[in-house]
C-alpha cells in the first residue's frame, strides 16, 4: 500500500482503472479501493454509495469498490524489459536474481517466458544494442531504480509504452530522460495526469520528434501543455480523443510538420483554421470528424490565403462536407498537393470518375487525389471536360466566348472560381461542345475504343464499346480471348485521340477505365 495513492493506475482481471479513493467503506471492515474503470460498463456507480459520496467519476456507472488484492499496480521498466526480451548478460539491474525467473501474479508464480531459442534470447538480451523497444501492455508503472535504464538500454530511438499503468507525465519522463537518442514515443491508451508546470521535464523529451497519444481522452488544452517540453516535435498523433475545439495556438508546436486528429469531435472549421498558424505544418489528417464546411472568409474568391503556408496534404475522409464550394475553398491554399476526400455527403450520387475529375479541376496544384497520382494528361482532360460541362451555365450567367465582354455572375464565380483561368488556358468552348451532366444510363457510359496489338500485326484492330466501370483486369480477360495473349503477359496502355501525346499506362488491374479518363475513339494498345 505504500506506493498506492489516489491517481495510481491498476489492472484487475484484464480491466484497467484509476484509484479514486483509499479507505474504509462502512459498514464493512477493512480498507477498500474506490476505483474508476476505463470501460464504464465495468462499474456500478459514480462514487456514491449508501447515500455517501466517496469520490467522483466521469461516467455514472464507471465506479466500483474493490479490495487491494484484486488490483495489480505494475512493474518497473527494467522488469518489463526482462519479461519481453529475456535474460540480460549483465544482471546488475537492481532486481533480485530470483526475479529474473519468477514473477508473482496474485498468489501464483509464473516463470518468465524466454523468447525463442536460447541463442535468440541471448541476442535479444543485449539491451545496449536495442534501438526499437516495444513494451505495449506490459503493466509498467515506474522507471525502476535510478540510472538503470541509461545503463542497460541507452540507445533506444523508438519506444512503445502504450496501454501500461503509467499515471503521470513525470513517470514517463523518469524513463525517457535516460534515453538521450529517443526519437519516437508511443504513449497511446494510457491515462496520464498532465502537468500545469513543466519545468521538471525540460530534458526528458528534448529529442522526441514523433509522439503518439491516441485513445487517451485528451482535450486540446491538455495537449498544448506538452508543447514547451517537446521542442523537436515534428509528428503528433492524437486520434480518438476528446478534442472538439482548438483555440489560437500562441506559438505552440512551432516545429510541427504532421498533425493527425482522426476521430475526434471537431465540428467547426474555425478551430481547424487556428492550426493555419503553424508555420511548418505540411500534413493535416482530419478523418472521421464532423466538419460541415470549409471556408476562408477573409480571402477573396480567386485569391490565396496566408494560412497554412506549408500545407501540402490534407485528409478529410468521413466528414460532413456537403457542397462543392468546400472544395473550391481548398484551392485557396498556396501549395496543396494531396487530398483525401472519401465518404462525404457532397460525393453522394456522383460517379467516381466525375467526382475525381471535379476535385482535380477545382484544386489547381493537386498531384495526388485519394491516394493515386494525377498525371498531366488526366488533369488536361478533366479541365477540358469541365469547361464543356459547365459551358451553358457560364453563358447563361453572363459569360461570353468574346472574353472582352465576358461578365459571368458573382454566383457563378463562387461556384466555379477556376473557370476564368481555364478559359485563359484553353480558350472558350464552342456552343456545340457544351454537354449536360452525364447520364447514369448504361448506353451513355459506354466508351467506344479501338484495341490494337502491334506485336501481332496479323490480327486486325478490334472496335469495342466498353463500360467505364469495367476494370483493367476484365479488359485483359477480353483481350486474352480475342488476341490469344495470356492475361499475365499483357501490359496495356492507351492513346487519347483528343489529346494525342504519349501512351498512358493502365498499370493497375483493379482500376476502372473511367479512372484513366478514357473517352470515345481512344485506342488501347497491347504489349507483351
Amino acid at each position: 500500500m505504500a506506493n498506492v495513492t489516489v491517481g495510481s493506475r491498476f489492472v484487475s482481471d484484464g480491466n484497467y482503472g484509476t484509484v479514486k479513493y483509499i479507505g474504509e467503506v462502512p459498514p464493512t471492515a477493512g480498507e477498500w479501493l474506490g476505483v474508476e474503470w476505463d470501460e464504464p460498463e465495468r462499474g456500478k456507480h459514480d462514487g456514491m454509495h449508501e447515500g455517501h459520496r466517496f469520490f467522483h467519476t466521469n461516467h455514472p456507472t464507471s465506479g466500483s469498490f474493490i479490495r487491494l488484492k484484486k488490483a495489480e499496480f505494475g512493474i518497473s521498466y527494467c522488469e518489463a524489459l526482462v519479461e519481453r526480451y529475456g535474460m540480460p548478460d549483465d544482471e546488475d539491474m537492481g532486481i533480485e536474481k530470483s526475479e529474473w525467473f519468477f514473477k508473482t501474479y496474485g498468489n501464483k508464480q509464473k516463470a518468465v517466458e524466454m523468447v525463442g531459442a536460447q541463442s535468440v534470447a541471448k541476442l535479444q538480451s543485449q539491451y545496449e544494442k536495442l534501438s526499437d523497444v516495444a513494451l505495449r501492455e506490459m503493466r509498467i508503472s515506474s522507471a525502476g531504480a535510478e540510472g538503470h535504464i541509461e545503463k542497460t538500454s541507452p540507445n533506444v530511438t523508438e519506444l512503445d509504452l502504450s496501454k501500461n499503468l503509467l499515471s503521470s507525465l513525470e513517470q514517463v519522463a523518469n524513463i525517457t530522460k535516460q534515453m538521450k537518442s529517443l526519437k519516437t514515443l508511443k504513449l497511446s491508451e494510457n491515462r496520464l495526469q498532465l502537468p500545469l508546470q513543466s519545468t521538471k521535464l525540460d530534458t526528458a523529451f528534448q529529442n522526441v520528434s514523433e509522439l503518439f497519444l491516441n485513445y487517451m481522452k485528451l482535450t486540446w488544452k491538455d495537449i498544448v501543455q506538452l508543447s514547451p517540453v517537446l521542442p523537436s516535435l515534428k509528428n503528433l498523433h492524437v486520434c480518438f480523443n476528446d478534442i472538439s475545439t482548438i483555440p489560437r495556438l500562441d506559438n505552440s508546436f512551432e516545429s510541427l510538420e504532421l498533425l493527425n486528429l482522426e476521430s475526434n469531435n471537431i465540428a467547426d472549421w474555425k478551430s481547424v483554421q487556428h492550426l493555419g498558424q503553424l508555420p511548418r505544418l505540411s500534413s493535416l489528417i482530419l478523418n472521421m470528424n464532423s466538419i460541415p464546411e470549409i471556408s476562408f472568409k477573409e480571402t477573396a474568391c480567386g485569391e490565396k490565403t496566408k494560412l497554412f503556408p506549408a500545407l501540402k496534404s490534407i485528409s478529410l475522409n468521413d466528414n460532413k462536407l456537403s457542397s462543392w464550394r468546400d472544395v473550391n475553398e481548398l484551392n485557396k491554399l498556396t501549395g496543396l498537393e494531396e487530398i483525401r476526400l472519401k465518404r462525404n455527403p457532397l460525393l453522394k450520387d456522383q460517379k467516381y470518375f466525375n467526382v475525381r475529375q471535379l476535385i482535380i479541376t477545382k484544386i489547381e496544384t493537386l498531384k495526388l487525389c485519394n491516394g493515386s497520382e494525377v498525371p498531366d494528361i488526366e488533369r488536361k482532360t478533366a479541365e477540358l471536360d469541365y469547361l464543356k460541362r459547365f459551358g451553358q451555365e457560364w453563358l447563361d450567367s453572363g459569360g461570353s466566348q468574346d472574353l472582352a465582354i465576358n461578365r459571368p455572375s458573382d454566383d457563378f464565380k463562387i461556384n466555379h472560381p477556376r473557370y476564368h483561368r481555364l478559359l485563359e488556358l484553353y480558350g472558350a468552348p464552342e456552343s456545340s461542345e457544351f454537354s449536360a451532366a452525364p447520364s447514369t444510363a448504361l448506353k451513355n457510359t459506354l466508351i467506344k475504343v479501338t484495341i490494337v496489338c502491334p506485336q501481332k500485326p496479323e490480327i486486325k484492330a478490334v472496335s469495342k464499346k466498353l463500360p467505364g466501370s469495367m476494370t483493367v483486369q476484365k479488359v485483359k480477360n477480353l483481350i486474352s480471348r480475342i488476341f490469344k495473349v495470356d492475361t499475365t503477359d499483357q501490359q496495356l496502355a492507351y492513346i487519347s485521340k483528343k489529346m494525342g501525346g504519349p501512351e498512358v499506362e493502365l498499370e493497375s488491374d483493379l482500376r476502372q477505365l473511367s479512372y484513366y479518363s478514357l473517352e470515345n475513339e481512344d485506342t488501347i494498345v497491347i504489349k507483351f
